[in-house]
């Protein structure tokens, strides 16, 4: 067996950032008080396995996993203390920490972990990432084994997502919802260091501080480390609308605000209670064409024409000032031995060579339908300048903005579009790779690139991590070469906060809020 506990990694660089995670490792901070946090997405459900929108924050602060990512993208332990892999590579053993009390009492041990496996991987919204799992153990009260059917190299970084996560909860809870979603307050049970109080969806939800939790060592950095719960109630309420949410910061209604528009922020900055912090990693921003059918199926070389005379940089200023974004035409990997490779596969940015592209394609002019939905990364802030663009390329372009439902209906439906904006994570799985060469409905990309799954498949199930980087270098080129988005850069999340909290990350986009504390 080999015990990866102390596996080195490489500082994770984002665009030349290197992540910071936050200190006050021994809870030294004010405890006390109520933080009020107001969000733009409604909180449906706590149901920490079948999300991966909503607010990630109060999950992870109800609920808690085997191994943690910290500030560096490198999996920590969190309720394991320790793993080992087979020299086989098809057997993971984790090692349970002791004493681990979940919200109603119960101790943790490897029955809660193998009935929480069993729940998710019927209902888990990431559990294609770990669909290389064949089944988990209880080996004894505070050992579980993970048996692969195959090698899976970044089985960490998979089982430590922060959406839609392998969270662990009490056996008999777990198996009590089986495939029904847990909604109720008395069915949110974890073992994090808050706990619900009341659940009114979509309008707000309260915790409590668990005085019952048990920190983790070490440092606290991104969500691992120790979690210091400062205040007795955390609340969430749900605020649509960005202006109304930061006048309710500068009115003292809320504490924290969630996603504050770029030209939205100076309002804060030149307030003399608030202060303002952009986080990273934030939101990937890009659009994706329609391969499927239509105009950039039946002319390949379209793509390069759209491609070849983009300003991404001009785009990118529909975010707000240029404090609030960067511009990157690369995917990143959620793998925390790869940098993030800062390099662009594109066309200089030439409009003539895009003209000349637009005459060789063999375009005739036919209607290109181009979905956008307001608010988050999918392209409404973004959509205006690139609707421009294109008809300054000279192609029939009709721009439909939807509201997110009908969206994420309508691009379910090939023959329904031909252009949309897109967004997610700045940080991509690699398992969700694998999706990358298939449409929303599952079915494969036509005319993928040679080798494109045979380089997934080194890169995703690989032991040696220098050959994985390799693999994922390659990765780069035939996504180039497919031609099937354009990457136009990161948003950071900003968030405005009273003058009076304390230890606010600077990187972490999830805006979690255990750590903070108010200094009266």
């Amino acid at each position: 067996m080999r015990n990866l506990l102390n596996s080195t990694s490489a500082i994770v660089l984002a665009g030349g950032i290197a992540f910071a995670g936050a200190a006050h490792a021994a809870c030294d901070g004010t405890y006390g008080g109520v933080l009020n946090i107001a969000g733009p997405l409604p909180l449906v459900t706590l149901d920490h396995m079948m999300i991966t929108q909503e607010p990630t924050a109060p999950r992870n602060a109800v609920y808690e996993q085997l191994v943690a990512l910290d500030a560096n993208l490198a999996p920590q332990p969190a309720l394991a203390t320790e793993w080992q892999v087979s020299d086989d590579g098809l057997t993971w053993t984790f090692t349970l920490r002791e004493g681990v009390q979940f919200h109603n009492g119960k101790t943790l041990d490897a029955e809660d972990v193998v009935a929480s496996w069993e729940r998710y991987s019927e209902v888990g919204s990431r559990r294609f990432e770990l669909a290389d799992v064949d089944r988990v153990e209880a080996v004894d009260a505070l050992t579980v084994a993970v048996h692969l059917s195959q090698p899976y190299g970044a089985l960490l970084e998979s089982i430590s997502a922060m959406s839609g996560a392998w969270a662990i909860m009490p056996a008999d809870i777990a198996r009590e919802l089986g495939t029904d979603r847990a909604d109720r307050a008395e069915q949110v049970i974890g073992t994090g260091p808050y706990m619900v109080k009341e659940i009114v969806p979509e309008i707000r939800t309260t915790l409590e501080r668990f005085d019952g939790y048990t920190r983790h060592e070490g440092e606290a950095s991104y969500n691992a480390g120790p979690r210091c719960a400062y205040f007795d109630e955390v609340n969430f309420v749900h605020i649509a609308d960005p202006s109304t949410r930061v006048s309710a910061l500068l009115t003292g209604e809320v504490d924290l605000a969630i996603q504050v528009p770029g030209d939205e922020a100076d309002r804060l900055i030149a307030a003399e209670n608030t202060q303002v912090i952009p986080t990273s990693p934030g939101a990937r921003v890009y659009f994706k064409f329609n391969v499927a059918g239509g105009v950039f199926a039946d002319y390949p070389l379209l793509r390069d024409a759209v491609r070849a005379g983009l300003d991404t940089e001009e785009l990118m200023w529909g975010f707000g000032p240029s404090d609030y974004w960067r511009v990157n035409n690369t995917p990143r990997f959620q793998e925390p031995q790869w940098p993030w490779i800062d390099q662009s596969h594109h066309f200089p940015n030439d409009m003539e060579l895009a003209q000349q592209l637009v005459e060789e394609s063999g375009y005739q002019g036919e209607e290109i339908r181009f979905l956008v939905v307001p608010g988050g990364a999918t392209g409404w802030e973004k959509a205006p300048a690139m609707d421009q663009y294109l008809r300054d390329l000279g192609l029939n372009v009709r721009m439909e903005n939807l509201d997110s439902a009908t969206f994420g209906t309508v691009r379910r439906d090939l023959d329904a579009w031909e252009l949309k904006g897109a967004g997610g994570g700045s940080l991509v799985g690699l398992r969700y790779l694998d999706s990358s060469g298939v449409d929303r409905n599952g079915d494969p990309w036509p005319n993928l690139p040679d080798g494109w799954y045979d380089v997934l498949d080194r890169a995703i199930n690989g032991e040696d991590q220098d050959a994985r980087a390799l693999a994922a270098q390659e990765f780069y080129e035939l996504q180039a070469e497919f031609n099937n988005e354009i990457w136009t850069g990161d948003i950071f999340v900003i968030m405005g906060a009273n003058s009076n909290l304390r230890n606010i990350s600077e990187n972490d986009s999830t805006a979690s809020f255990w750590n903070i504390w108010r200094e009266e």
